[in-house]
C-alpha cells in the first residue's frame, strides 16, 4: 500500500501536482514490476485534491483506501468509482483504526491474494 497523506512540514512534500503524480506513477510501475500487482493507494480527499490536482491517473488500476472520518464516506477523489476500503475512524473499540471493506468475502479474498 502506498500511504499518501500530509506529514509535518509542507503538505505536498515541496512538490507540484505533476511531480507528485509522476512519482506515484514511478512507484506504481516499480511495485507492479516486482509483484505483478497494483498497489492500494491510501489517501484522503483533501490531500489528493491539493497534491495531485485530483488526478484520475490511478483510478482504474490501484484500489483506493479512503481515509475519511465523517459518518458517511465523502466524495471519492481522483475519478475512482468507489473506495475499496474506508478508514472511517482512527479510534476503534479494540484499538487501532477501523476499516470497512466495500465488498463481500469473495472480493476481499481476491484483493488479498491477487
Amino acid at each position: 500500500m502506498l500511504d499518501l497523506e500530509a506529514t509535518v512540514g509542507d503538505k505536498c512534500y515541496n512538490m507540484v501536482p505533476s511531480a507528485i503524480v509522476s512519482w506515484i506513477q514511478d512507484f506504481v510501475n516499480t511495485y507492479r514490476g516486482n509483484t505483478g500487482r497494483y498497489p492500494l493507494i491510501y489517501t484522503d480527499p483533501d490531500w489528493w485534491d491539493q497534491c495531485t490536482g485530483n488526478s484520475a491517473a490511478f483510478s482504474t488500476t490501484c484500489p483506493l483506501v479512503l481515509a475519511a472520518r465523517p459518518s458517511l464516506p465523502p466524495t471519492i477523489p481522483g475519478g475512482w468509482p468507489f473506495q475499496t476500503i474506508w478508514q472511517n475512524t482512527d479510534t476503534y473499540y479494540y484499538g487501532g483504526d477501523s476499516d470497512l471493506f466495500n465488498g463481500d468475502l469473495t472480493q476481499l479474498m481476491k484483493l488479498a491474494t491477487g
